[in-house]
């Protein structure tokens, strides 16, 4: 318990590190920009991959919990979508990405581990794969063409769908790792290797990006909204954690797998698609960051009372 707490709170303190980085002029707000590009291009890919090449392949039958981690996106891009018709479009774009997406990977992932037998980490895993196939590009997608929806000389086409999924690295690399995984083509040493220096800066590059774009001198509107997000979004764990704990045909294991990876705080791609459509990335980052309090104080109970 010692060293998953130590490692949560870690990213606290990154985030913490990169705002106090700002306030004191070693970094610049514009730097976030830059920050979530190399997340963007580089860390996060190299994270993919190493991921990937250490996941064991997957019982096929338990392959459904995909669409979990598929379906949790959908219904918060959903929520998004529905609370912010009467607020114009880009503020609808907003929601629908800061209400969406689960950082299994970086938080969740490390009390599954420490937590849980082996099936209950699968479960994890399988649950972040759809996940991330809608956190890496779809969400960020569907986003950005309801943001633009409506504009003079913006319009819809698939080949505009297509290009804008491919120029999410994240996206692709997911998708080509997991043919990869599913057809069981071994990723050669080599690449492992050299992606592994990348994805150990993943977590510091993205804790420190959101320490950038963190804001606490708000105004009591943007307070307020950024509440209610937060609780809307702490409402549909809730709701996903009694849901997944009575899928009585599945293992208890299993069960709690599930709920650690939906009790994920937002994505941490939230902020940079934000940025991408022109939306509020302070008041982004500061849902992001609350998120990963919350999110070990739910997580941390909940081992506490149920391993």
């Amino acid at each position: 318990m010692a060293d998953v707490l130590s490692r949560s709170f870690s990213f606290i303190f990154y985030i913490i590190i990169g705002y106090v980085l700002k306030r004191i002029g070693v970094l610049k707000k514009e730097d976030f920009r830059t920050l979530s590009r190399l997340l963007m291009t580089f860390t996060l890919p190299c994270a993919i991959i190493v991921n990937f090449s250490a996941m064991e392949q997957p019982d096929p039958a338990l392959l459904f919990l995909c669409v979990l981690g598929f379906l949790s996106n959908a219904v918060t891009m959903t929520i998004g979508y529905l609370r912010g018709r009467k607020q114009g479009t880009h503020e609808q774009a907003f929601q629908m990405l800061n209400l969406s997406g689960h950082s299994v990977g970086s938080v969740s992932l490390a009390y599954s581990q420490a937590f849980l037998s082996p099936l209950g980490v699968v479960a994890t895993s399988l649950f972040d794969t759809g996940n991330s196939i809608m956190s890496t590009g779809i969400n960020g997608t569907v986003a950005e063409l309801t943001a633009h929806r409506g504009e003079d000389g913006y319009r819809i086409s698939v080949r505009g769908i297509v290009v804008s999924l491919l120029s999410s690295v994240p996206f692709v690399t997911y998708i080509l790792m997991t043919v990869v995984a599913f057809v069981r083509l071994p990723v050669p040493a080599l690449i492992v290797r050299i992606a592994s220096v990348g994805a150990g800066a993943n977590t510091f590059v993205a804790m420190l990006m959101m320490g950038v774009g963190l804001e606490l001198h708000l105004s009591a509107g943007k307070r307020r909204e950024i509440l209610r997000l937060t609780a809307i979004r702490t409402v549909w764990v809730i709701v996903m954690t009694l849901l997944f704990l009575n899928l009585r045909f599945l293992s208890y294991e299993i069960r709690l797998g599930l709920v650690m990876a939906g009790m994920a705080p937002v994505s941490a791609l939230a902020p940079p698609f934000t940025d991408r459509i022109g939306g509020d990335v302070e008041m982004s980052s500061t849902i992001t960051s609350i998120g990963i309090i919350i999110s070990m104080v739910m997580l941390t109970v909940f081992s506490l009372l149920t391993v």
